[in-house]
């Protein structure tokens, strides 16, 4: 494990042996820069945000690759919400008890969402005991992968029909989702991100909220719903969120922000 940390130093401009001892030390600190600000921890396909994360996110692959790959590591860290980053295999070695929000990207090659399956029963007691299961849910993406059976908690028969959708419409416009803290979304914010969805859910639970659903139909054809679980709540869309981000689109921006 590597740990780096970030001070605060000065260079003594005035006086000639101060400022080489100053160079010296920065020397000797650039393999292990100390900071009293925040700790990154990092060992193999584990990554720390602070001593304290609240968060956790699951993923094996940059979603949409360099554009919008790091969008809600982006995101969480404007917040100012601590985070921990684990692959598919090590989820189930991790005790996610400590987290409050599990938050699985879009765009997995099909090995994650295979490995996903294996920890239905993990995912359904996070839930249920009041955890928050937040399911970015659009494959056929950049990395290929695709989902067939679905591993969210109280939701096991849903599906989707995979259709390219630039034209969405909301359901639910007084959703925190949709109107919240870091802004409100539009039928317009939320079209033309040159696919701003992958597809429709069907089969969704009967207690499902829909949020938003493609322009044509969009009670039956919904893009992004949420439902209770016992205690806890799983959001999950098959819009391109990170993608958005990446692009920089407003309503990308907007639903991210204030989903988390």
């Amino acid at each position: 494990m590597v740990r780096v940390n970030f001070i605060v130093f000065t260079i003594y401009h005035g006086n000639p042996v101060m400022r080489l001892i100053s160079y010296i030390v920065i020397a000797m600190l650039t393999a292990t820069v100390l900071t009293s600000i925040t700790t990154i921890a990092i060992s193999d396909n584990h990554i720390s945000m602070s001593n304290d994360p609240k968060v956790l996110i699951v993923k094996d692959a940059l979603p949409w690759n360099d554009i919008g790959g790091y969008a809600i590591e982006e995101a969480l860290t404007a917040l100012g919400i601590n985070y921990e980053v684990v692959t598919s295999s090590d989820f189930g070695s991790i005790d996610i008890s400590k987290y409050k929000v599990i938050i699985i990207p879009s765009d997995q090659p099909t090995s994650f969402y295979n490995n996903m399956l294996n920890y239905i029963d993990k995912l359904t007691n996070f839930v249920k005991g009041g955890g928050v299961l937040v399911a970015h849910m659009a494959d056929l993406g950049w990395n290929g992968g695709s989902w067939t059976k679905s591993f969210l908690p109280c939701a096991l028969d849903l599906g989707h029909e995979i259709l390219g959708i630039d034209d969405l419409s909301i359901v639910t416009s007084d959703h925190p989702i949709i109107n919240g803290p870091y802004g409100t979304l539009t039928n317009d914010n939320i079209d033309n991100w040159y696919n701003s969805a992958h597809g429709y859910f069907i089969n969704i639970p009967q207690s499902s909220l829909i949020l938003i659903g493609n322009a044509e139909d969009p009670i039956n054809k919904p893009t992004y719903i949420t439902w209770n679980c016992g205690y806890g709540i799983v959001l999950a869309t098959l819009q391109t969120v990170e993608k958005a981000w990446g692009l920089n689109y407003e309503g990308g921006k907007i639903l991210l922000l204030n989903e988390l």
